[in-house]
């Protein structure tokens, strides 16, 4: 995403009152990011704790996990109309408020409808500042650590609750106490909010906006079909361990280990940044996980399937930032970069269903094939909007594409 040169500077100072890319915005960025997908990290922790409390069915369950990613959905697809009409900070803050009174309350009733309502609000208000945070970013130029960053913060965020509610909370507190954890985790954290900006720099396009709207509709059909595929992958690569004749304890540890990978992962990325350019990553990633899979349908040892969770989860996790940012540079609008949150929500929500629908008796073959034929598709696509991307921003600087084509791709 382009900002016009000649306002940037004086954006940048209203926005941020300091520097646009202050260390304080940067963390500030991070962290409410992190308190935005929260319960979505901690999903499979959560879900599980609930239906201990509460007796719930699998029915239920489901639903009650569908419930949060519905609101945060609904709200993202309005974002398009208010996120850069409205004051950031104040937003934030009356959305993390609520969402700690919804948690309160949470805590304390019993009907499982309540809960779907509560669970359906909580995503309302977690959506609305997560739609904020990628509006954000996406106005800042060369975004790809920015997006890499937030990442890590959320994983780091998800792998810490993860480890410490089943061994410090959930034996005293139970259900109920890992809902009011999660209410201390938002209150803390929302001290940061007033480091935010409070509203969007301005921005313009650099090229005619249906174009830059269908370039963007593309790159989102992209992460749309990449992340359903590791969804759904990765809600079946307990099973697939399982089913290998692996402990579950040995295959516990191997996810564990996965997640830390993933974590590793973003942090690499966001050093790195894109100033090697992105289809190469693109590229590598794409095959990391090609590896990831083919070792996963070998006969499995613990040490083998430890390696290719590792490598199948740092693939996933590398590319994903960028991915984003390919998204941000190809919004030529501004408008349409929130839509990210409504592309991995809907993936989130159709990949595991896709995966589960394809699966033959014991064989996990059809899911390696779903998994390997979107990743393709999906990087084939990417690399696609970066390749028009690169000859966009030569046509404006007027550098021969065929002449420089590391330069113009190190520019995206």
């Amino acid at each position: 995403m382009e900002v016009n040169p000649q306002n940037s500077a004086v954006d940048a100072a209203e926005v941020t009152g300091q520097s646009s890319l202050s260390l304080m915005m940067i963390v500030a960025t991070c962290l409410v990011s992190a308190v935005s997908a929260v319960m979505f990290n901690i999903l499979p922790l959560f879900l599980g704790a609930a239906a201990d409390a509460h007796n719930l069915s699998d029915l239920q369950l489901g639903l009650l996990g569908s419930a949060g990613l519905l609101g945060a959905t609904l709200v993202a697809l309005t974002s398009i109309v208010w996120v850069r009409r409205v004051n950031w900070r104040v937003l934030s803050g009356i959305a993390f408020g609520m969402t700690v009174v919804l948690l309160v309350i949470y805590a304390s009733i019993q009907s499982f409808y309540g809960m779907l309502g509560l669970q359906f609000l909580i995503g309302c208000c977690l959506g609305s500042t997560f739609s904020l945070v990628l509006c954000l970013i996406g106005d800042v130029p060369h975004p790809d650590s920015l997006f890499a960053f937030k990442s890590f913060a959320e994983i780091g965020l998800g792998c810490f609750l993860m480890y410490l509610l089943p061994r410090m909370v959930m034996p005293s507190w139970g259900f109920p106490g890992i809902l009011i954890s999660i209410a201390v985790v938002v209150a803390v954290l929302a001290v940061f909010i007033p480091f935010l900006p409070c509203r969007a720099m301005d921005t313009v396009a650099t090229s005619p906006k249906t174009a830059g709207n269908k370039l963007t509709w593309v790159a989102l059909s992209a992460l749309f079909l990449f992340f359903g595929a590791m969804a759904g992958f990765w809600a079946f690569l307990e099973r697939i361990g399982v089913d290998a004749g692996l402990s579950q304890a040995d295959v516990s540890t191997a996810i564990v280990a996965s997640m830390v990978v993933g974590l590793v992962a973003t942090l690499i990325g966001g050093i790195i940044g894109d100033r090697f350019g992105r289809t190469i990553f693109l590229l590598a990633c794409a095959v990391l996980l090609g590896v990831g899979m083919l070792l996963l349908a070998q006969p499995l040892t613990v040490l083998l399937y430890l390696a290719a969770s590792c490598i199948f989860s740092f693939g996933w996790n590398y590319i994903m930032p960028y991915q984003m940012a390919i998204i941000g540079e190809a919004d030529s609008s501004g408008r349409l970069i929130v839509l990210i949150a409504v592309a991995l929500t809907l993936g989130g929500a159709f990949g595991p269903a896709l995966m589960g629908l394809v699966k033959t008796g014991s064989s996990y073959t059809p899911i390696f094939v779903v998994t390997a034929v979107a990743v393709v598709a999906s990087t084939i696509l990417f690399i696609l909007v970066v390749r028009y991307l690169s000859c966009r921003g030569s046509e404006s600087t007027g550098i021969n594409p065929m002449l420089d084509e590391s330069l113009t791709d190190n520019s995206l």
